[in-house]
């Protein structure tokens, strides 16, 4: 006689809810009943998804929690869904599921987009392994009537967890996708490093060039005249504002600017 009953399945992510409930189900097998946590059930399948570029640590506990599995005759599962790699290579080019930046705006006020990656690279990716591995579907079969909600009820709470949240944030946040370019330069940081950098002491101030080849040119010039240029243009001050930081007249510091400025040319045009 065939008994059916449910699959109970950990979506396991690494963190604490999940590392626990994982201990927890462990210790009620290893010790059997009366069950020391009546309420966690022995779970058919604990199932991490990777999503590969996760902090060392997410690995390292995975990694405790899948030998306690297999002490206590846990299956546990290690899911190969690539959510980094997919969003970099797609990016602009095909449809990406967004994952979570975190923006901070000219007001200081910090901000976190809204994630849609939950459904596409973990419940999705942990139903299709049910359905053909443990299940045993072949590619297009019809689902039996009994199998229909088999492996639904730990992975529901998880679904509603990311639609109340996917609501809440959609409020007011946008999608990565969303944005303008302007706005998706805002969350980009491009590091700099020598010798494409320099930067000139000047009254007191450091005065950072980028530029490798505007490092190399105002390398060049006499002291003075650079201090003219990097005050006029780098730091936005008037012709009187640098006469008087350096004791010059306006007309002077006016003279000397258009001249260096030609020597410039003249330098990053060799």
């Amino acid at each position: 006689m065939l008994i059916w009953s449910t699959l109970d399945i950990l979506s396991y992510g690494a963190g604490t809810p999940s590392t626990t409930l994982a201990l927890m189900s462990c210790q009620n097998a290893q010790r059997g009943p009366p069950y020391p946590f009546p309420k966690v059930p022995i779970y058919d399948a604990v199932i991490f998804c990777d999503l590969h570029s996760e902090p060392g640590w997410v690995y390292e506990q995975a990694a405790f929690t899948a030998a306690a599995c297999r002490e206590a005759g846990i299956p546990f599962y290690c899911l190969d869904a690539d959510l980094y790699g997919d969003f970099t290579r797609n990016f602009g080019r095909a449809r990406t599921a967004c994952i979570p930046f975190w923006t901070l705006g000219d007001d200081g006020k910090k901000g976190k987009m809204p994630r849609q990656c939950t459904y596409d690279y973990k419940i999705k990716v942990i139903e299709k392994f049910v359905r053909y591995e443990l299940l045993r579907y072949k590619p297009r079969e019809r689902t039996l009537p009994l199998d229909i909600h088999a492996h639904k009820r730990l992975l529901k709470h998880e679904v509603i967890d990311a639609i109340r949240q996917q609501k809440r944030l959609g409020q007011w946040e946008t999608t990565f996708s969303e944005l303008t370019r302007a706005e998706q330069g805002q969350l980009q940081y491009i590091d700099q490093y020598a010798p494409d950098r320099r930067v000139f002491p000047l009254l007191g101030m450091e005065i950072e060039v980028l530029d490798a080849d505007l490092v190399r040119a105002l390398s060049t010039l006499p002291t003075d005249r650079r201090a003219i240029i990097l005050l006029f243009y780098f730091l936005e001050m008037r012709d009187e504002e640098i006469g008087a930081k350096l004791g010059l007249s306006r007309p002077t510091v006016q003279r000397r600017r258009i001249s260096t400025l030609d020597m410039l040319r003249k330098i990053l045009e060799e």
